[in-house]
């Protein structure tokens, strides 16, 4: 039969009761009614509906003999659903030491009361070693008697059942919780992705396992190209749920059971295994190539990115993960050197290559230091009035072994390693000190411009830097021109220093217009004074009714607008006369002169007559 009872937990198990009794005296029944009693006695103290929708259930199982009694406990013992609580009634307890000693054994946590017949029975077993988990009571019992320790022991189940069941959960949660950890030292917490430490150790035992059955694996090394640009711009939570879509891309291309890494930052690392033919590799490459560049949009911003990938090897490349990866790194940076949006695979050419860059870094430090520098000056003729306008200042760096290096040889390790700061302040001190030497020497006032880097405006103290070298040098601001590109001005704070600039009376010109890219109807609210022509735009014209529309919708801005513009990158006659005829009168270029060191500009500039012959020659 079943007593259902109140108890105090949710997550206890039935309790099974068994009675070994020969004589009828205790029976179901009796139990039962102690049961019922104790179940009363609870109800007192919860009256949760909850509660009473998950008690136990009370089974209470009779049976004559001991030998019966401990079969049942071992069939129980064997299933979930063991028993609790035993009593013994019964005549003859000759074998009962020995019994009990096996029930022990079977299950250290069951609970016996054993009824001796006599008072005198009673003596002599407690007289006995007495186990922890046995009562001895002499006969007769009544029903208060049994009903304190149907109570007593039920309490102390219950107790021992939450005792194994927390310890059993905390040893869950353990196991949980560390399996947690484990996941979360060994991946990364933006993309999910494996981390540098998972990662090392799968090419760890990548390494192993051809070093024992020859064969090779590849190392892809992925960077996305103009990353940061991306940050600056729209934001990093926008750069972040970037990375996680570049990273589901990417672990969607790639086979099972290669290994998908994120190294930090938007760098990526594919491990390739198992490769039948090295075709394998570069058919994946460009596979990665042409997920990245899909379409992706973020908070209504359209986004077409590009990425550069570096291949390495194993064991051709290297033969142990450090090496792989410094080599896909390097093969990389070759990718991106030749434009980005494609794959190179490593090779020794490379990393001559880089080491070359490597030292080049080192020895444009020194540059710096000593001032290893010297700027040429490319002129900007006014075709109507035929003068120099302005002349463009253009670094060049005195190697003292390589000779005069062009700023495409080291400008972009500049930008790279921030050595873009001193070395752009050095260009306005030497370019303003410069202007001012040739205005002391009677010459005609003309402007001198100076491209700016994005990083050159984020400084706090720009502003007072330019003040301080106007200062210095006594040149009058309107002859200082910044030249800025127009992707630079989505940054409001930007904006504030170029009109921070223009207060000082400093010109602003804005480079490359014509592609398409520029916000017109935004020109007119900033504080610009001349617009460029982009080159790629003059480069590549084929002189149609397309770029003759184009070209006199600019002339006719820049008139509007009250603006200067500039037609840059002119190397020829035809294109020198389609940009005549569409209205453009501030040209610079090679067709009429290269960029020329100080004293082939003093000349020019002292002589008048050789600019009209430059400018007359040239139509």
């Amino acid at each position: 039969m079943n007593i259902y009872i109140i108890v105090m937990t949710q997550h206890s198990q039935d309790l099974k009761i068994l009675i070994i009794c020969d004589d009828g005296i205790l029976t179901q029944q009796h139990v039962s009614e102690s049961l019922a009693i104790y179940a009363k006695h609870l109800a007192k103290q919860t009256s949760s509906s909850d509660n009473q929708s998950q008690l136990p259930c009370f089974q209470i199982v009779e049976t004559p003999s001991l030998e019966e009694g401990l079969s049942l406990l071992q069939q129980a013992s064997n299933s979930e659903n063991s028993f609790g609580l035993v009593f013994i009634d019964i005549q003859v307890l000759d074998n009962i030491d020995a019994w009990i000693h096996q029930v022990m054994q079977l299950d250290s946590s069951l609970y016996m009361v054993l009824l001796a017949q006599s008072r005198l029975a009673y003596h002599k077993l407690i007289q006995r070693k007495i186990e922890a988990n046995l009562l001895v009571l002499a006969k007769p019992v009544d029903a208060i008697t049994l009903h304190q320790i149907i109570f007593l022991f039920t309490e102390k189940w219950q107790l021992l059942r939450d005792k194994h069941y927390y310890q059993n959960n905390m040893v869950c949660f353990a196991a949980k919780r560390i399996e947690e950890l484990q996941h979360k030292v060994m991946h990364d917490d933006l993309t999910g992705s494996p981390n540098r430490i998972l990662l090392n150790d799968r090419m760890a035992q990548a390494i192993l396992n051809y070093q024992r059955h020859d064969g090779y694996f590849a190392v892809l090394f992925l960077d996305l190209d103009k990353f940061k640009a991306i940050n600056d711009t729209l934001g990093h939570h926008v750069g972040d749920e970037l990375l996680k879509i570049i990273a589901k891309r990417l672990s969607q291309g790639i086979r099972a059971l290669d290994t998908l890494a994120r190294l930090g930052g938007d760098e990526f690392v594919v491990v390739m295994t198992d490769l039948k033919q090295l075709y394998d590799v570069q058919k994946t490459a460009v596979k990665i190539l042409e997920a990245i560049h899909q379409e992706i949009i973020i908070e209504n911003h359209v986004l077409r990115i590009t990425s550069s990938i570096g291949i390495a090897i194993y064991p051709q490349d290297g033969q142990n993960s450090h090496v792989l990866l410094r080599h896909a790194d390097e093969a990389m940076y070759q990718s991106k050197r030749l434009g980005g949006n494609q794959f190179q695979f490593y090779s020794k050419k490379i990393q001559e290559k880089l080491k070359e860059a490597w030292y080049l870094e080192l020895d444009l430090h020194q540059a710096v230091d000593k001032q290893q520098f010297i700027l040429w000056y490319q002129p900007q003729f006014c075709l109507k009035d035929q003068k120099i306008k302005s002349v463009e200042a253009l670094i060049r760096w005195v190697h003292p072994i390589k000779g005069l290096l062009l700023p495409i040889k080291f400008m972009p390790i500049a930008l790279r390693n921030g050595l873009i700061l001193p070395i752009g302040q050095w260009i306005i001190k030497e370019a303003a000190r410069q202007n001012k030497r040739w205005q002391e020497a009677g010459f005609d006032p003309i402007q001198v411009v100076i491209k700016l880097d994005e990083a050159q405006l984020e400084q706090a103290d720009f502003i007072q830097q330019i003040q301080v070298i106007l200062n210095k040098t006594g040149l009058p601001p309107q002859y200082l021109e910044f030249e800025l590109n127009e992707n630079m001005l989505v940054k409001t704070r930007v904006i504030q220093k170029i009109t921070e600039l223009s207060k000082l009376g400093v010109s602003i010109a804005l480079n490359g217009i014509g592609t398409g890219c520029a916000k017109w109807h935004h020109l007119s609210q900033l504080p610009l004074n001349r617009l460029k022509l982009a080159k790629s735009l003059i480069q590549t014209l084929k002189f149609n009714q397309q770029d003759k529309i184009i070209l006199q919708a600019v002339v006719n801005m820049a008139m509007h607008l009250n603006m200067d513009l500039l037609a840059q990158g002119i190397e020829n006659s035809r294109q020198l006369d389609f940009l005549q005829k569409q209205g453009c009168t501030q040209v610079q270029g090679f067709y009429f002169s290269k960029p020329l060191a100080v004293k082939a500009i003093a000349r020019l500039l002292d002589s008048p007559m050789m600019v009209k012959k430059i400018l007359t020659a040239v139509k």
